[in-house]
């Protein structure tokens, strides 16, 4: 008898792998960086080496600031409007005489906004730890911030902000305080790196359109609510837009804008922006002849920044006047926002 080994069974094919997706193609922003390779300038060649990152990189950016962003009723609760406006004013007159760059400005708002976001409702707080708060919200500002900004030694700024009155050793104390109600993350995208980024592009349609930028940026700041009312992408997209729009930029920049911001999130500026742009102008025009005592001085504070020379006196220029001037803005935005493909930022 002879006996045969068991025959086996053929091992199963394994289904072939999914067709791997085709890669998104780089975005306009990131051709624009990638052209950058050969600029005479040392900064823009180093902006250029992240241009094959740059996508995911600002996609994360909007996602970041969407988590760490402060909620306006949380931080009312603890510093009511008059109190927030009063610490914008010193904010806005002590960056001015120390010639400190409008990024750390909105560094120190961001952090004092997302502090105060943090901490418990109803706390009795010091004029004191007030101070202290405040220094130390402006000494992290200048710890992040660009290298322009730590030119001075931090004990001598603080010493010079304070008038000798809150010793350096008590602000590193409150800062510990500080980074652990921040969880340690300190540096979150701020509404100003958005205008930046958005920049990169429309800096082409002159320095009065990039003023009034900065200048409608700084306005956000005063009211909270309105300042975290929409995601840091699309308002900084609004701010650009009626930027554009006053100082009567071509047709072309306004599918630009909306290119740039749509590497962002497609959804919130598609979703948002028109909304936004319209509460903007109701802002700006507000702020032509605000009244309330709470918000005025700030305010006159901002315009007279913006009224001089060398920033184009564009504190001078007015909104426009009313929704239905808004029309011609709103339909080149909508029609740049229906022609873009769908989850698409190229």
């Amino acid at each position: 008898l002879v006996f045969q080994p068991p025959v086996q069974a053929p091992a199963p094919v394994p289904p072939p792998p999914p067709p791997v997706p085709a890669a998104a193609p780089p975005s306009a922003i990131s051709r624009h960086l990638a052209s950058l390779q050969r600029a005479e300038s040392i900064q823009l060649r180093a902006n250029a080496a992240v241009a094959e990152a740059s996508d995911s990189v600002l996609t994360c950016m909007h996602q970041d600031a969407e988590r760490f962003k402060p909620v306006a009723e949380r931080i009312l609760r603890g510093t009511p409007h008059t109190e927030r406006c009063e610490t914008l004013d010193w904010l806005l007159q002590a960056f001015d005489i120390m010639r400190f760059s409008d990024g750390a400005l909105a560094g120190a708002v961001l952090i004092l906004d997302r502090y105060g976001s943090s901490g418990p409702a109803n706390a009795e707080v010091t004029n004191a730890a007030s101070q202290r708060t405040l220094l130390t919200a402006v000494c992290l500002a200048l710890k992040f911030g660009s290298r322009e900004d730590s030119q001075l030694p931090l004990a001598r700024v603080i010493s010079h902000l304070s008038r000798d009155a809150i010793r350096f050793d008590e602000v590193c104390q409150t800062e510990a305080g500080i980074l652990q109600s921040l969880d340690f993350c300190v540096e979150t995208p701020s509404l100003h790196q958005f205008v930046e980024t958005l920049g990169m592009r429309l800096s082409r349609y002159g320095r009065r359109c990039r003023y009034l930028a900065n200048f409608l940026l700084q306005l956000s700041y005063v009211d909270a609510t309105f300042c975290y009312r929409f995601a840091h992408s699309v308002l900084a997209a609004a701010i650009w837009a009626l930027a554009l729009s006053s100082t009567q930029a071509p047709a072309q920049a306004f599918r630009t804008l909306v290119e740039d911001a749509f590497v962002f999130s497609p959804t919130a500026v598609g979703n948002s922006l028109l909304e936004c742009c319209m509460d903007l102008r109701q802002v700006w025009a507000w702020a032509q002849s605000v009244q309330d005592p709470a918000f005025a001085t700030v305010v006159q504070r901002v315009r007279l920044k913006f009224a001089t020379a060398n920033r184009e006196q564009v504190a001078f220029l007015a909104p426009p006047a009313n929704a239905m001037a808004m029309d011609p803005m709103l339909l080149l935005l909508s029609r740049a926002i229906a022609s873009m493909p769908a989850g698409s930022g190229a």
